[in-house]
């Protein structure tokens, strides 16, 4: 063991130098002979902090003289030498060493003086590091990590607002760092969440992680929804930053939204269904005179249904259905050829909840056609036309006309009884806030059905 770590050892049973090392924390502890100034007793500690190996180290002045860096050694000097020749000059400056691994820690360099009949024999000391540039250099690797993150990440304070805004947090709300430092962000942002102020900075204050989504708005007014974590550091002694970061999911909110309204919709059609289906079974059943023809009536009618509701589902009918395909597709099996059903109008949109009652109207009219209209006959004709007009309001209607024309001259008068059909297209009327006019010529049923179109997308089709 050296001499001078043998000294230091019985050397710190004093009062006086038990209490200096007591007083500070340090990264290492010193001991200079200043009778013999080339040795130099330094601990394990410094030389660890440093980076080095303390078995490859020597307990010489020259091993940490020729890491300082030379102004500050030559003030470190000077301090010493006004500390010896007054005992109340302290001896306690901050001096630079480069590292084993070529970085530099700033270290603060405290000491005293042991002194013998007034005469300094030896110097105590220790060393702090407070500053150490290989730690910096982390941070500058972390904060390149954090600006190449798409999150928006940024540092504030309760009280001196935003200090670190990232270029996610630029590109995100179109704000760039300059203009949001020292601003509140919540306010840069006008953020709305479902938890107050108050409560959040409960959360915070407890020494707990916040997060939540929030609505945000883009500088130039886009709406955006994060993902909001914002969680209190401490920085140095009682100072405290909030760290946020805030990832944008408002396509997944969006997209989740659109799943519930379409499940809700899926729900709403598929209730209404069997509404209509139960409607269908009780009044077909009364005018049958046969179970065959309680069956028939039964499935021409659910598939005409059918027919309209897989029309309703399709991608690329997510609000409304073309009035033209609609009419199209519910005459498609009582088209014959030859121009048996001509069809002409301008495709307006008809909403989904309008479609089920409008095809049960064609589809009726069409079949009363085949039965006891002009469709009875080889040359028989059915004319669907569609244009849109005003009622005495002024208000956007759809003027559609049902028109037989039968060639041979025949019997088609109005039947005596009114039927099913007959009822199933007058209630499909009301269920679309439309008026309903039927006229029995002897070629045959002519049907004017008027159609407020407030309940469609309302566009010009002039």
């Amino acid at each position: 063991m050296h001499y001078l770590e043998k000294e230091l050892g019985a050397f710190l049973g004093q009062p006086d130098a038990f209490a200096f090392l007591d007083s500070g924390t340090c990264d290492g502890i010193w001991y200079w002979d200043l009778e013999k100034p080339e040795h130099e007793y330094m601990s394990d500690g410094f030389w660890q902090a440093l980076g080095f190996d303390p078995t490859k180290r020597q307990h010489l002045a020259s091993e940490w003289q020729n890491l300082i860096f030379p102004e500050d050694g030559a003030t470190a000097l000077a301090n010493f030498e006004r500390h010896c020749a007054d005992p109340s000059y302290p001896y306690d400056q901050l001096v630079r060493y480069k590292t084993a691994d070529g970085g530099t820690v700033t270290v603060r360099c405290r000491g005293l003086a042991v002194r013998e009949n007034g005469v300094p024999i030896r110097m105590l000391g220790t060393h702090t590091i407070i500053h150490d540039t290989r730690a910096i250099e982390i941070d500058r690797q972390i904060s390149r990590m954090l600006e190449l993150s798409s999150d928006a990440i940024l540092a504030y304070s309760d009280s001196g607002g935003v200090i670190r805004w990232n270029q996610g947090a630029e590109v995100m709300y179109g704000i760039p760092e300059s203009e949001a430092l020292g601003q509140d962000p919540d306010t840069l942002t006008e953020a709305k969440c479902g938890s107050s102020k108050r409560e959040i900075k409960a959360i915070l204050d407890s020494g707990q992680a916040w997060s939540g989504e929030v609505t945000r708005k883009t500088r130039d007014g886009k709406v955006v929804i994060t993902s909001t974590k914002i969680q209190r550091v401490e920085v140095s002694g009682d100072r405290t930053l909030l760290l946020q970061i805030d990832r944008d999911v408002t396509e997944h909110i969006e997209a989740r939204e659109k799943e519930r309204h379409l499940t809700r919709e899926l729900h709403h059609r598929v209730k209404n269904l069997f509404s209509i289906i139960q409607g269908l079974v009780r009044l077909s059943f009364r005018p049958a005179r046969t179970d065959d023809e309680l069956a028939d009536n039964i499935c021409a009618r659910i598939e005409a249904l059918g027919k309209a509701y897989a029309l309703s589902m399709e991608p690329e009918h997510d609000k409304t259905v073309d009035l033209h395909t609609l009419v199209r597709q519910a005459l498609g099996p009582f088209n014959r050829g030859m121009n048996t059903v001509q069809i002409d109008g301008d495709g307006f949109p008809i909403p989904l909840n309008d479609i089920s009652p409008l095809s049960l109207i064609i589809n009726e009219l069409a079949t009363n056609a085949s039965k006891f209209g002009a469709l009875r006959t080889p040359d028989g004709r059915v004319s669907v036309t569609w244009d849109n007009c005003t009622d005495d309001n002024g208000r956007d209607m759809i003027e559609l006309v049902w028109s037989e024309v039968n060639p041979e001259t025949m019997s088609l008068n109005e039947p005596e009884t009114t039927g099913f059909g007959t009822r199933l297209v007058a209630l499909s009327a009301k269920q679309l806030n439309a008026t309903l006019n039927q006229d029995w010529t002897n070629q045959g049923l002519i049907c004017k059905l008027v159609i407020p179109f407030a309940q469609c997308d309302n566009q010009n089709h002039a």
